[in-house]
């Protein structure tokens, strides 16, 4: 399954820069892309690689894969503008009786063509012209990995419909330095979306005037699109601006967000929160770990009831550390217990303005990551200004934490790396 990663600070924009090459590919004026071997052989990333998407003109973008033999294009993905504004949508599961693909939300704002004047909330849904263009949900993956964009697809093989979506944010549990007199924004996400018993059910959460997440459970009927609340949960956390929802999945016939509850004021009081809808007792649950920290960026990958983490450390045990820390564990999400702790040096010094650790896998044997080297224009600059050397690509050995491959990715284009994420995937992934 796909590794996410975040970050609590923003990243700074990138200047790439162009090295020497060992491999390099270029074709009909896309991007080339090289990748230089700095130590040991591509051979050694034994199935790992990287994968970074190229802007190609206005409406379509190429696939590159960085792996053991080199470079590689993949086809061009289709890319057309939609009349409705750009939204993130999910996948629902397959079902040819009312051909509907996907479903998702996107704001109105004044201007708007559709709501010239009016702004809200719409629940966008997309039905299928021809039952090919049904994609399938996989239900034992995170939720991020069955979305895509509106303007990623192409939008004349469906039907869209929408439905005004409004909800009372007012909690009448207001801290008092709260203007009374402001309107609290309604302003939702959608977090995941899948068939039962030939219905559609949209799990929704969106934050209340008093700093509390409202969750909440929407059944559809699929036949007249009529829209019933199955359930509500309320969640207050520790600071007041609720909590930072990560992704969700299904495990073991439960619904299962993956979050965090932070205080900016006193991060001693952070806490890792695993909030559960019981699907057949319709029931939510809210459990908080303090034992443990996301740090300050992490990625996850979910697989037969576990929670696997890698994360990037510059603190430990309240102490700012000389260089940044990879850490992995897994936590079981049935007893909540973590098994299988490691960590890793990555010989890459911990900074004030940025962290630089961009991705990570961590297989059996490897844990390789991608950083990018940073640069300031005097040693007491607290703001990165731009990339000194285009991003590293590193293979640790998981037993002994030693270097097995490190190489850099580049590109003939200076403005290549300003759009691209670069994903680090490996053969024991869903792909």
């Amino acid at each position: 399954m796909k590794l996410k990663l975040k970050s609590k600070i923003i990243p700074v924009g990138i200047i790439a820069s162009i090295a020497a090459f060992m491999l390099m590919f270029a074709k009909d004026g896309h991007n080339a892309l090289n990748i230089s071997a700095i130590k040991g052989s591509l051979k050694d990333m034994n199935g790992i690689y990287a994968e970074l998407e190229g802007e190609n003109g206005k409406y379509s973008k190429i696939k590159y894969t960085v792996g053991k033999n080199g470079v590689v294009s993949k086809a061009k993905l289709l890319k057309q503008s939609s009349v409705t504004q750009d939204a993130v949508i999910t996948k629902v599961g397959k079902d040819s009786h009312d051909m509907i693909a996907y479903i998702g939300l996107y704001q109105t704002y004044p201007g708007d063509l559709e709501s010239p004047e009016k702004v809200g909330n719409k629940l966008v849904i997309l039905k299928a012209k021809n039952e090919k263009d049904i994609p399938e949900k996989n239900l034992n993956s995170l939720e991020s990995e069955n979305e895509t964009s509106i303007s990623d697809i192409d939008s004349t093989k469906y039907e869209k419909t929408t439905i005004n979506l409004k909800r009372n944010v007012k909690s009448g549990k207001a801290e008092n330095n709260i203007d009374p007199n402001m309107d609290a924004e309604f302003n939702p996400s959608l977090n995941y979306a899948f068939r039962k018993d030939g219905n559609i059910f949209a799990f929704i959460s969106y934050e209340m005037d008093d700093g509390s997440t409202q969750f909440e459970v929407l059944k559809i009927n699929p036949e007249n699109l009529n829209i019933t609340t199955e359930s509500k949960f309320n969640y207050k956390g520790q600071g007041s601006e609720g909590i930072a929802i990560y992704d969700t999945f299904m495990d073991n016939g439960k619904l299962v967000y993956l979050a965090e509850d932070f205080n900016p004021e006193n991060e001693k009081e952070e806490r890792v929160v695993f909030v559960k809808y019981d699907i057949a007792s319709k029931r939510y649950s809210a459990v908080e770990r303090t034992d443990f920290r996301l740090g300050d960026s992490f990625g996850y990958s979910v697989n037969n009831g576990t929670v696997s983490f890698r994360n990037v450390l510059s603190y430990k045990e309240g102490k700012k550390l000389d260089k940044y820390l990879i850490n992995s564990f897994d936590v079981d999400l049935e007893t909540m217990a973590i098994k299988n702790y490691g960590e890793y040096n990555t010989n890459s010094k911990t900074t004030n303005y940025d962290f630089p650790i961009k991705d990570i896998y961590v297989d059996g044997e490897n844990v390789a990551y991608i950083i990018e080297e940073k640069y300031t224009t005097n040693s007491n600059e607290q703001v990165a200004a731009g990339v000194s050397s285009p991003v590293l690509f590193r293979i640790l050995d998981k037993n002994s934490g030693k270097v097995r491959f490190e190489g850099r990715v580049t590109n003939t284009e200076p403005n290549y790396t300003n759009n691209t994420q670069i994903k680090l995937k490996g053969d024991g992934y869903n792909e």
